[in-house]
């Protein structure tokens, strides 16, 4: 049966605030769908008992690899290996749990230390434990693949809410020290806690769903050429998300979150016990298989699994998280990442923490568009 709803529209509220919004001066927010409703009593009532004791999976799946951390090379040994020039191609690497720092190429522009990538860092965590203090939060089952200060380039910053695992000031603090002109973009309600670092307002830029913002490569740290006819824009666009947020129990849901979505069972599988997700209904976290799910309704061309392997609990958990994805995605005919593009053929996979994708893009291409 056919259906004429939209997941990331609903119907104008009557006071023509937005639909995510839970009040009208913007200190309060919610998932406007149907689908992040909490799931009713009779629903948890016909789920199944979801704790159970875990196999000891990497011998039922010998030939099923877990991520694992390694030094990153920034791509370095996949474009000599593969083929493509740095400046014809993205280069995305990832730095544990939602961490990831992608390079893209700027044609025609440069900066004074003769850098003509773009750099940009979304959800960095380096820090040991997630949490309000050093000494508390969940901890690090592997550790960052890296530290701050082995980071290539940092032009601007991706926040996708205050959850302390996607939001960690110590690691924010760390960046600026580094990149003090780099720029941050974050949901609604979070400019407080990154200018209380010393991070100038004006270099951090709040947005709404469907808001973005547009900067030339002047406002950053590159120039160009005189004789250029045509600037370089950068647009940062803020896209919707169901998830929610909060750093404590009376700050629930008093920011945005926008783009990307959490979640961790890490202390029980650190008592060894499994907690089935497919036995608590979720409106707020994706399962490995909704991954390639999302993966083809975007119509995504190569997607890299992120938020798993780093803040769980035991290796069983992480490694369940692979066989699940991996069984989805060839049930899907999704290509994994290792296997060379194909025409009408999508990638999708896991890297190493540490580990990088090379996508080669066509310049002219993205220059007409």
């Amino acid at each position: 049966m056919a259906s004429s709803w939209c997941p990331w529209f609903s119907s104008p509220p009557l006071n023509n605030r937005p639909s995510h919004h839970a009040n009208d001066s913007t200190t309060a927010f919610k998932n406007p769908w149907p689908s992040a409703e909490a799931p009713t009593l009779a629903e948890l009532l016909q789920a199944k008992f979801p704790l159970g004791v875990y196999e000891d999976l990497a011998k039922k799946h010998p030939g099923t690899k877990d991520v694992s951390v390694v030094v990153p090379d920034w791509g370095a040994s996949d474009l000599e290996k593969s083929g493509p020039e740095r400046e014809r191609s993205i280069v995305g690497t990832t730095l544990g749990h939602a961490g990831v720092i992608t390079e893209f190429p700027l044609v025609g522009t440069g900066n004074w230390e003769g850098e003509k990538s773009f750099w940009v860092v979304y959800d960095p965590i380096f820090s040991l434990r997630a949490g309000p203090i050093r000494y508390t939060g969940p901890k690090r089952l592997r550790p960052p693949p890296c530290q701050v200060t082995d980071l290539l380039g940092c032009d601007s910053v991706m926040i996708s809410h205050n959850h302390y695992d996607h939001l960690d000031l110590s690691t924010i603090e760390a960046i600026f020290k580094k990149f003090p002109k780099a720029r941050y973009f974050i949901p609604l309600g979070n400019k407080g806690w990154i200018c209380s670092l010393g991070i100038p307002q004006d270099r951090v830029h709040e947005l709404d769903w469907w808001q973005n913002r547009e900067y030339s490569v002047r406002d950053f740290r590159y120039t160009i050429p005189q004789d250029t006819s045509e600037d370089t824009l950068l647009r940062f666009t803020c896209v919707p998300a169901q998830h929610n947020s909060g750093r404590g129990a009376f700050d629930q849901s008093i920011t945005l979150w926008c783009g990307w979505r959490g979640g961790s069972l890490g202390f029980i599988s650190y008592l060894g016990l499994r907690l089935s997700h497919d036995n608590i209904p979720s409106a707020l976290h994706s399962t490995p298989a909704d991954a390639i799910n999302i993966h083809n309704d975007v119509l995504s061309r190569n997607t890299v699994v992120v938020h798993f392997g780093t803040f769980v609990g035991s290796e069983n958990e992480s490694l369940e998280a692979v066989i699940e994805f991996t069984k989805r995605r060839e049930s899907q005919d999704v290509l994994s990442l290792d296997k060379p593009a194909a025409e009408g053929r999508s990638r999708a996979g896991i890297l190493n923490i540490g580990g990088s994708i090379i996508v080669e893009i066509n310049i002219h291409e993205v220059i007409q568009n």
